[in-house]
């Protein structure tokens, strides 16, 4: 994860401007005409700035007490320096040094065993989004292709594993083919739909030499051009038929007479035009992805104490089903995901505004679009049960219970509990 600086941020009405000061280094100023300036008077008070390696702005609640760590050290008194008497021409006795004043000490405050819990958790979150851009497969012609059409009109049944075994490839290639295969509907499900090689003539009609599709998928040359013979008018352009005339004395004179009309498949052009494309989108869709967050144990169980106060005991689903619903989680969670993928919230990427098939051009300008997604939540919460039994908050139910409830019981400690309440 690329290094992310943490400030806090105070308005100085005096001079018009933001400080942002953070725990080490200098402090930053954003006067009216940063283009931030807007955006910092619309964050709440008491919240920390987030900018990342990439110039990122995000704002977050102050989980980890900088403000507090910050006030500290202005308010610690400065020790006083001890100044070296002067030399004096004769050998008298040097006066003894003023020992420096002993600082007051503050009353110390008395502890809990809570307090203070942060964690660090790999959490699995779910949002709906196109797929990254380096994630685009390359749809690009195989010389194995028409091999292996072949081989499935020969099988009932087909799968990757066949074709790695039978034409000594690799996973990745052989699913690629598999995939391409089922689009064009020569297998379905793993079955194979053409029985006949003459059949293939029509997803194949052109050789494999035809034209060649081993070009850089990001060179200009894409999209690259295939003219198929048409297999209405086997390449003529036209349709020739016959049709019987009657004419003379009561129609009694038959005669055939022959009738040519444009192919109304290829247009007369005799051959229909395909454009090949290297690059192709995966929709929208809800997908998992993992991330790494800092979590303060403290404010997700008051949360959750709050919720499930009513109940002296609670089972795990109940639990994780509160830590789903805790802002807490759901927030830093977000932040952690949204940093990770260098994504944002908003109107995400339409399906009619990214194009199925494109070219390495066509990617690029596409790509800023891909940054939003459309819905977030997090996924599985089991992780956080452990840390929660390790600092003492939650412990195993003690309740008798019908030998028929299967579930796992928990209930927060008496300490917890007498601490929670306080926040």
């Amino acid at each position: 994860m690329s290094e992310t600086k943490i400030y806090t941020f105070a308005f100085d009405e005096k001079k018009n401007l933001f400080r942002l000061v953070p725990e080490t280094g200098r402090v930053m100023r954003v006067k009216s005409d940063h283009k931030k300036f807007e955006w910092l008077k619309k964050q709440e008070a008491g919240k920390v700035v987030k900018i990342n390696a990439s110039g990122r702005w995000t704002a977050s609640k102050d989980y980890d007490g900088l403000y507090g760590r910050l006030q500290e050290q202005v308010d610690a008194p400065a020790t006083p320096t001890e100044t070296a008497p002067k030399p004096t021409p004769a050998p008298k006795r040097k006066p003894k040094a003023k020992a420096a004043p002993t600082p007051p000490v503050e009353p110390t405050r008395p502890k809990s065993v809570f307090g203070h819990h942060h964690v660090w958790l790999g959490i699995q979150v779910i949002a709906s989004r196109y797929q990254k851009v380096s994630d685009i497969h390359i749809d690009v012609y195989d010389d194995l292709m028409l091999d292996v059409a072949t081989f499935c009109t020969t099988t009932s049944s087909v799968s990757t594993q066949d074709l790695i075994q039978k034409f000594k490839i690799g996973y990745n290639r052989a699913q690629r083919i598999f995939d391409t295969l089922d689009k064009l509907s020569i297998i379905k499900d793993g079955t194979s739909l053409v029985r006949d090689e003459r059949e293939l003539s029509k997803f194949f009609a052109m050789g494999s030499d035809r034209v060649d599709l081993s070009v850089d998928p990001k060179s200009d040359v894409w999209p690259i051009l295939e003219e198929v013979p048409c297999p209405t008018c086997d390449g003529a352009g036209k349709l020739v038929s016959f049709k019987t005339v009657a004419s003379g004395f009561l129609n009694l004179m038959k005669k055939q007479v022959r009738v040519e009309e444009v192919c109304h498949h290829c247009g007369g052009l005799s051959h229909t035009e395909t454009l090949h494309y290297p690059y192709h989108f995966q929709g929208p869709a809800e997908r998992a992805y993992k991330v790494d967050v800092t979590l303060d144990l403290d404010p997700v169980a008051a949360e959750i104490l709050e919720e499930l106060m009513v109940q002296d005991e609670f089972s795990k689903r109940e639990l994780l089903q509160a830590l789903k619903r805790s802002k807490t989680v759901k927030v830093t969670a977000e932040d952690a995901f949204q940093d990770c993928w260098s994504l944002k919230e908003g109107t995400p990427t339409g399906i009619g505004e990214v194009p199925p098939l494109a070219t390495w051009r066509m990617v690029q300008e596409v790509k800023p679009s891909l940054n939003t997604y459309a819905s977030f939540q997090v996924g599985d919460t089991e992780p956080y049960i452990k840390p929660f039994f390790k600092a003492g908050i939650i412990d195993h139910g003690t309740k008798r219970r019908s030998t028929k409830d299967t579930e796992t019981y928990y209930k927060f400690t008496k300490d917890a509990k007498a601490f929670y309440k306080t926040l």
